[in-house]
């Protein structure tokens, strides 16, 4: 398989789920729903934000409350019940996660956060992979420092202008910067021209401060705001990340988020953010973050 989508993940939650009392490994799950390991490790984390096994450990641990509420149980028994190899070992995770030992949890009855089941319904199939509805932040103002260029919709819809000036960016230009803060993070801003013909698009680095260059680049200020955040997967190269792929993920984020949520977009700019560490030729995740006031 090499398409991510969200069927993938909808099999391996199951498989997980039916198999909390197992000693269930990544190899094993992997091949049951046919893909590498390597590929569903990174998809895995990518969408839950922690590696596979501290999802499974927490779901074990979450699913074990339903016995310790039952006191003719033994913890020692539980332990085992759920694959911990000792008592200790299952105390130990438990208190890490929820911040206080089982046999106290027992005797207090108390509410406590939980790890839920992987939501699929967050998840939404595009034709090269996954976009997870967002999560929201706020960020601190920082500086851009790119090449700015005017980009016609429909023209670079066709000729993929815009991923051709990424990719002369990052390989070529980039490098020129001498105050870059982390080269190896690219950001795609998109800055709003005119809603239905074209944008300003300038590929860039974040720099330390800003100033006028009196070159090729552009430097732009980006102020404090709060953004809804999409994250997107796909198993191939971010080389691949055209504006026709972008163009499905912009059609999640106006089809199923923006009408159900109470949040506006400010509809001044926009951008994509790629750690070219975490990407290799058969590995995309971008994040794309749009300003939202309230």
């Amino acid at each position: 398989m090499n398409i991510a989508n969200r069927k993938l993940i909808e099999d391996a939650v199951i498989l997980i789920e039916d198999n909390l009392k197992t000693n269930l490994s990544l190899d094993e799950i992997a091949k049951q729903i046919g893909i590498s390991k390597f590929h569903f490790h990174r998809i895995f984390k990518a969408i839950t934000g922690s590696p596979l096994i501290t999802y499974v450990r927490g779901r074990k641990l979450t699913s074990s409350l339903n016995e310790l509420l039952d006191d003719k149980l033994k913890i020692i028994d539980i332990a085992y019940d759920y694959n911990f190899e000792y008592e200790q070992s299952y105390e130990r995770a438990f208190k890490q996660l929820f911040g206080l030992t089982p046999s106290a949890f027992r005797q207090k009855n108390c509410e406590l956060p939980i790890v839920p089941r992987i939501d699929t319904s967050l998840l939404n199939d595009i034709s090269k992979g996954i976009v997870i509805t967002p999560w929201y932040c706020t960020m601190p103002k920082f500086h851009l420092a790119g090449i700015k260029t005017l980009i016609n919709h429909i023209e670079n819809y066709n000729t993929a202008t815009a991923n051709s000036s990424a990719m002369d960016f990052y390989y070529n230009k980039r490098y020129l910067l001498q105050n870059a803060i982390n080269e190896h993070l690219y950001y795609g801003l998109v800055t709003y021209h005119d809603f239905y013909t074209a944008d300003y698009y300038m590929p860039s680095v974040e720099v330390s401060e800003s100033f006028d260059f009196n070159s090729i680049f552009t430097c732009q200020t980006i102020e404090r705001s709060d953004y809804a955040v999409f994250r997107y997967v796909g198993l191939h190269s971010p080389e691949d990340l055209t504006m026709k792929l972008l163009s499905e993920i912009y059609e999640v984020i106006e089809t199923v988020w923006l009408p159900t949520t109470s949040f506006k977009p400010t509809r001044q700019f926009h951008f994509e953010r790629m750690n070219q560490k975490i990407c290799k030729e058969d590995y995309c995740e971008a994040d794309i973050y749009f300003p939202i006031k309230y």
